[in-house]
């Protein structure tokens, strides 16, 4: 019987049992091995010499197509985030911020607080809000002119702006200062009243003065310690510029804690920068400071009472009367 599709081929009866199964197989291979050959020889075939090597049959067997490639995949819309990403970048290459491919609307809608936010964020309150939400009424302020006080109730800070001059008279110019100085008094008690502070004592207990007032040796010395100590008189002193008659171009009259007047040479003022005269007046308000003794305790003056300690100072003063 012969074969339609290969009229050369003739079919063979096959044995059967084991013999069957080998001869098919015997049979398959010589097929497979003799059209191979044949397209060999045709005129323009493209099969590799060599083929490629068939795993799944007898060693002299050769596939008949090329094995099978994974082809790209054609992109179907813009990549993610995960698929652009390599796995195993170094950990110190930075990926840009999501952020960054946002339109320049949609940053400044989230760096830009809305109204409401910015209504809502709490603020600082100045001297001014703190004065009147307690009630407190503070006398003229001058722009121009800043006194920060201390808890002596002396100056510790002076600004004056670069106008200072030219907005002011000559003789006002120690005024204008002044009238910062009780401005700032009243910053100062504004404060503390608000966080519950005290200042010190501008007057020392008798406890406290009693060892400095029996240290004494004259009637003079005494009495001078004596109304430093209880009676806060006002002392002047002087900075360290001279007018053009070689007095002392600034005075500053003051207690150990109060500031009273400042007198400024109008002449001296215009040569001298605003920083300096600042400056010369806190040095003076430092000497007034350095008037004032510091506290001294003696330890068999502790042990007395308040009465007792009184008759010694009563005691010490007349025998410096009488001897001094």
């Amino acid at each position: 019987m012969t074969n339609r599709s290969n009229p050369e081929r003739v079919v063979r009866s096959a044995p059967s049992g084991r013999a069957g199964h080998e001869w098919g197989l015997n049979v398959y291979s010589e097929d497979n091995r003799a059209a191979r050959n044949k397209i060999r020889q045709l005129p323009g075939s493209t099969l590799m010499a060599g083929g490629f090597y068939n795993h799944y049959d007898d060693p002299d067997e050769f596939w008949d197509e090329e094995p099978i490639e994974p082809k790209p995949r054609a992109p179907s819309g813009p990549p993610t985030v995960s698929e652009t990403r390599t796995v195993g970048r170094p950990s110190s290459y930075n990926e840009p911020p999501a952020a960054a491919s946002h339109s320049s609307a949609s940053r400044n809608s989230v760096d830009k607080p809305s109204p409401t936010q910015r209504k809502n964020v709490p603020r600082a309150d100045s001297d001014a809000d703190r004065m009147a939400r307690l009630g407190i009424t503070p006398p003229p302020k001058s722009a121009l002119v800043s006194v920060e006080v201390g808890s002596d109730l002396l100056p510790i800070n002076i600004s004056l702006s670069r106008g200072w001059k030219n907005s002011f008279a000559p003789h006002q110019y120690g005024q204008s200062i002044i009238d910062g100085y009780r401005y700032g008094l009243f910053v100062l008690g504004a404060r503390m009243v608000e966080s519950g502070a005290l200042p010190p004592p501008t007057v020392p207990t008798l406890r406290d003065a009693t060892p400095l007032l029996l240290k004494t040796r004259t009637i003079e010395e005494f009495r001078e310690l004596y109304n430093l100590l209880f009676l806060s008189e006002p002392t002047t002193v002087h900075g360290p510029g001279l007018d053009e008659s070689g007095r002392p171009a600034l005075s500053v009259t003051a207690t150990e804690s109060k500031l009273i007047s400042i007198d400024i040479d109008r002449n001296w003022a215009d040569r001298i920068d605003v920083n300096f005269i600042a400056q010369d007046i806190l040095g003076c308000c430092q000497k007034i400071r350095a008037r004032r003794p510091p506290p001294s305790r003696d330890a068999v003056l502790d042990k007395e009472s308040n009465s007792e300690m009184a008759s010694r100072v009563l005691q010490h003063e007349q025998y410096l009367l009488q001897h001094g």
